[in-house]
């Protein structure tokens, strides 16, 4: 089995679960979360990840990928401004590993209406070409995705429905994209020192990759300091075997329920 660019999450929200869906995601949506006031206002993480059977968008050869890297968010009133990087470790089939720096990744989202426990949530993500297309870490092309999010908070629960559209660069054609319809939804139960919920994520078919579909569940326990953990299964024959991830995270915030200076 193998899997796209997508790991998950785009950034599960101030990485409170499982952040390490960032990975692949460019946090183009806030998958789940808190309304607006309670949000953390900063939340840095380093988050590890091991996906077999990893078999990027473009790709036809499945590989063992190991990925470590910092994740970091910074809410600010309605906007909320990420990024992420990871260094990333491939064993394929060959047997020859493969590690280097992997692509940078940005993404910003915009409260735009917010309705009671209810809010519609507009972003913007994007990867940057730097890791190497030669060793196959990267593509040296610069995706784009964006989309928008129905969410809704009440109490310790939250849930989110995004839909977007992904503009990936072929690397195996010059001057060439692929467009790809995401779906992601999110939903998480926040009891202050242990927060966990299930998540899905969908890569619909296109003319140049098939469909990719991962579901699984993550967690997080602590509050201004806390460790996250991951679990995410492939669904269909396109996505990866399973997803495995670890973080460590800080969180900063004066909000009620939340701890941080």
């Amino acid at each position: 089995m193998a899997i796209g660019v997508l790991g998950v999450l785009g950034l599960i929200v101030d990485f409170g679960l499982g952040a390490a869906w960032a990975g692949s995601d460019t946090g183009w949506y806030r998958p789940a979360g808190p309304a607006p006031a309670e949000r953390p206002a900063l939340a840095a993480a380093v988050i590890g990840a091991w996906e077999p059977g990893l078999v990027p968008p473009f790709r036809a050869s499945s590989r063992s990928r190991v990925s470590f890297g910092p994740e970091l968010a910074v809410e600010l009133g309605r906007v909320r401004l990420a990024g992420s990087w990871a260094w990333l470790s491939d064993l394929p089939a060959s047997g020859v590993r493969v590690s280097g720096p992997g692509d940078v990744r940005l993404g910003t989202v915009v409260t735009a209406w917010s309705p009671g426990p209810f809010r519609l949530e507009l972003g913007w993500g994007v990867k940057l070409a730097n890791a190497r297309d030669e060793t196959q870490l990267g593509s040296d092309e610069t995706d784009a995705e964006f989309g928008a999010a129905f969410a809704f908070s009440q109490g310790p629960w939250s849930a989110t429905l995004a839909a977007g559209l992904g503009v990936w660069g072929n690397p195996l054609r010059f001057a060439n994209q692929d467009d790809v319809v995401l779906i992601r939804g999110v939903a998480t139960y926040d009891a202050d020192f242990i927060r966990v919920g299930p998540a899905l994520s969908a890569d619909l078919p296109s003319d140049r990759n098939p469909p990719r579909v991962l579901a699984g569940a993550a967690g997080r326990v602590g509050r201004a300091w806390g460790l996250s953990v991951e679990a995410i299964a492939g669904i269909t024959p396109a996505t990866a075997d399973f997803r495995l991830g670890v973080g460590v995270g800080y969180l900063s915030s004066s909000a009620p329920g939340r701890s941080g200076p």
